[in-house]
C-alpha cells in the first residue's frame, strides 16, 4: 500500500511539474522605467539593407526618435507604419496621408497635427497621443480591439528597450491596421467622445433642440429630399442641414426598403422632421449624421429608429456601394463614411418642394413650411459648398487636396482584400524568399495560409485568424536584434 501511495505521490508530483514546465513564464509585460535623470543606451543602428525595411532597422529607427525626446514624451509616444508599402516597392506618401487623415479624423483638438515621418526611408510615422486628445488608455484600446491581437508586439533587445521607455507593450501598429481599428465600432465612439442618443449628440455638438431651428425658421437649416439615392439603395432620401458649435451638422432620415410604401415613411408624403410640428412627419428607421469635429475634419455618428447610437446600418437601409464594387462587405460603419464622403458633403438638388406645391393633399401652412424648408435651393448650395470649403481647408492641412480620393478607405480596402506572399512577407519586414522558408517550416499556419506558397491568395479573414500564430511558429518578431 505504501508503494502505490508513493508512487502516486510521484507521478502527481512529475505530472504537477511538467505542466509548470509547459506554462509560459509569467510576462510582466512592461519593464521598470529607467530612474529619473538616467538615459537609456541606444544600441547601434542595425545595418541599412538598399530597398528594404527590416524589422531590425524599424526598430533602430524608432530608437533614435525615442533618444531625441525627453522621458515624459516618450510615454506619449506612438508609432504608425507603412514600412511594409515601402518593402512592396510603392511610395509612402500616400499612406501618410492616410496616417495623417486618420489622426486627426478621431482627434477633439481644434488643431490639425501632422505625424513625424523617421526613419531612413520616412515610412515611421511617430506621433504624439496628446496632439489628438488621445489617452494612453484609449491607445490600449486600439491596440486590445485590433484585429490581429497581440501579433505585432516585440520581443527582441530593442524591443524590450522602446517598451521600457513607452511604458507600453506594444507601441506600434502597422498603419492600416491602426486605421480599421480607430473606426471600429468599439473604439471610434470613445475616441470622439460620443453621446449614446441623436438627441444629446446635438447637445454635445451645441444644436439645443432642433425645435427651436424650426420655431424660428432660422435660415441656416435646410431640409432636402431627392427620388433615387445611390446609398440608399435606389430609394428616396431626405437630409436636413444646419449648423454647429464647430460648423455644420446633417442628418439623413432613411427608410428600410419594405418599408418606403407607407406614408409616413415616404419623404413626399411627409416631408418634414417632428421639430417642424406638422401632422405630415417622416417616420425613420435609421440616420446618418456627418458634422465638423473641433479641427473641421468630419465626424459621423449611425442612430436607429429611436435615435440610439448604432455600430452599423443594416443592408436594406444603405449600403457603401464602393465597397460592394469591389466584393467587400457592403455594410455601412463609421469607416465606410469616410469613403463616400471624402470630398466632404454630396452636393444635392432638393425635390420635395415641387412635389408639395402641386400636391393638393398638403394645406396651404404645409407648403409655405415647405417652401422656406425646402424651397431655396440658392440659399442650400451655398451652403454646402461652405461647409465644404471648411472641410477642404483642414484636408490642406494634411497634404490632401480636394478632389482626391479617400486615402484612408484605399488602404484599409488592401488590408480587407486578399494577399499574396509578397504582401504577407512585406508585413513582416522579410523578403518573400524568407518568408517561404519561414512558413514552411510551421506545423499549423501552414494550413492555414499556406496557398500563398503556391502564388495563390488568402483572405482577410484567413490571415487574421493566423498571422499571430505565424509570428510565434516562425519565430517573428523574437529574434535577438541588439547588441
Amino acid at each position: 500500500m505504501r508503494l502505490i501511495t508513493l508512487c502516486l505521490t510521484l507521478f502527481i508530483v512529475f505530472f504537477s511539474c511538467s505542466k509548470d514546465k509547459d506554462k509560459p513564464s509569467p510576462d510582466t509585460g512592461i519593464p521598470p522605467p529607467l530612474p529619473p535623470g538616467v538615459e537609456p543606451r541606444i544600441p547601434k543602428p542595425a545595418p541599412n539593407i538598399p530597398g528594404s525595411v527590416s524589422f531590425a532597422r524599424f526598430e533602430s529607427d524608432k530608437l533614435d526618435f525615442l533618444g531625441q525626446v525627453n522621458a515624459n514624451d516618450r510615454l506619449n509616444t506612438r508609432f504608425l507604419s507603412v514600412c511594409e508599402q515601402f518593402n512592396e516597392g510603392n511610395k509612402v506618401e500616400p499612406f501618410i496621408n492616410a496616417v495623417n487623415k486618420t489622426l486627426n479624423s478621431i482627434s477633439i483638438e481644434r488643431d490639425i497635427a501632422l505625424s513625424r515621418s523617421t526613419g531612413l526611408t520616412g515610412c515611421v510615422c511617430a506621433i504624439d497621443l496628446r496632439d489628438y486628445g488621445i489617452t494612453i488608455s484609449e491607445w490600449n484600446l486600439i491596440v486590445q480591439e485590433n484585429p490581429f491581437k497581440r501579433t505585432f508586439e516585440s520581443f527582441t533587445s530593442r524591443g524590450i528597450l522602446i517598451k521600457q521607455l513607452t511604458q507600453t507593450r506594444q507601441d506600434w501598429l502597422p498603419a492600416h491596421v491602426f486605421s480599421f481599428t480607430a473606426f471600429d465600432a468599439n473604439v471610434y465612439p470613445w475616441l470622439l467622445d460620443l453621446p449614446t442618443t441623436l438627441s444629446d449628440l446635438q447637445i454635445f455638438l451645441g444644436i439645443d433642440t432642433l425645435q427651436d431651428n424650426f420655431d424660428q425658421e432660422d435660415r441656416e437649416t435646410y431640409l432636402f429630399g431627392m427620388t433615387r439615392s445611390p446609398i440608399a439603395i435606389g430609394k428616396p432620401r431626405m437630409a436636413l442641414r444646419t449648423t454647429s458649435r464647430d460648423g455644420f451638422y446633417y442628418q439623413t432620415y432613411d427608410v428600410v426598403t419594405g418599408n418606403v410604401g407607407l406614408r409616413d415613411k415616404n419623404i413626399f408624403q411627409s416631408p418634414f422632421p417632428v421639430e417642424a410640428r406638422s401632422q405630415n412627419t417622416i417616420n425613420p428607421d435609421g440616420v446618418e449624421v456627418i458634422f465638423s469635429l473641433p479641427n473641421r475634419m468630419l465626424g459621423f455618428f449611425l442612430a436607429d429608429a429611436a435615435g440610439n447610437r448604432q455600430n452599423f446600418a443594416p443592408l436594406d437601409l444603405v449600403v457603401d456601394t464602393e465597397a460592394s464594387a469591389l466584393a467587400l462587405d457592403p455594410t455601412i460603419r463609421y469607416l465606410s463614411c469616410n469613403r463616400c464622403h471624402s470630398q466632404g458633403i454630396i452636393e444635392r438638388s432638393d425635390e420635395i418642394f415641387a412635389k408639395v406645391r402641386n400636391d393638393n393633399s398638403f394645406n396651404n401652412f404645409d407648403v409655405q413650411k415647405s417652401a422656406f424648408w425646402h424651397g431655396r435651393p440658392a440659399g442650400l448650395s451655398a451652403a454646402v459648398r461652405q461647409d465644404n470649403q471648411i472641410f477642404y481647408n483642414s484636408l490642406q492641412g494634411i497634404n490632401i487636396g480636394s478632389n482626391e480620393p479617400d486615402f484612408v478607405n484605399l488602404y484599409t480596402d488592401r488590408l480587407r482584400q486578399e494577399s499574396d506572399i509578397n504582401q504577407l512577407a512585406a508585413l513582416m519586414f522579410i523578403n518573400p524568399q524568407e518568408f517561404d522558408s519561414k512558413l514552411r517550416g510551421t506545423v499549423a499556419s501552414i494550413n492555414e495560409i499556406g496557398a500563398v506558397l503556391n502564388g495563390d491568395k488568402v483572405s482577410f479573414d484567413q490571415i487574421q485568424r493566423t498571422l499571430q500564430l505565424f509570428v510565434f511558429e516562425a519565430n517573428i518578431f523574437r529574434d535577438d536584434f541588439g547588441e
